[in-house]
Order: C-alpha cells, then structure tokens, then sequence
C-alpha cells in the first residue's frame, strides 16, 4: 500500500482547517458565550485557522454584492433547503 506525499498530507490539512473554518461560519450565527469561546480557542491554534476564517469572511462578503442587501445566512440556507428548518 503507497503511502501519500508529503503535499498530499498537507492539502488535507488545509482542506480539513476550511472545512472548520466555514462550519465556524456557520455556527457562529447567534452563538452564546460558550460556542465563542471554543471559536476563540479554534482561531488560536493556528495563523492558518485565522486566515481560513477571514477567507471564509470575504466570500461572504463577496457573495452579498452579488445577490444584494437584505440576505442572511440563514435566509440563504432557507433558500436552499427549500423552507425547512436547519435545526
């Protein structure tokens, strides 16, 4: 059995921290003390944690100039899944 190389540990890693860095995103939307508080921890385990989550950021941010004012995460998440809750 091959082992993988060394760039394919790596794109893993990175792939793994956005993954986290985007259900961070998501979380966060009205998230009590506690939940901030493990996203701080997150944040400081790395500069690629906190590079992930402002990358994260900026496509939102993007996206909103795209499809307009007045759209949350949660109306777009709504939007998507066709009215039925996330929760």
């Amino acid at each position: 059995m091959e082992k993988g190389t060394p760039e394919d540990s790596s794109r893993s890693e990175a792939e793994r921290i956005t993954r986290e860095a985007v259900d961070w995103f998501v979380k966060l939307e009205g998230a009590g003390p506690l939940k901030r508080a493990a996203f701080v921890r997150w944040l400081q385990v790395s500069k690629q944690h906190i590079d992930e989550y402002l990358a994260v950021t900026e496509v939102w941010r993007e996206c909103g100039e795209v499809i307009g004012p007045g759209y949350s995460r949660e109306n777009l998440i709504q939007e998507a899944l066709g009215g039925r809750t996330t929760h």
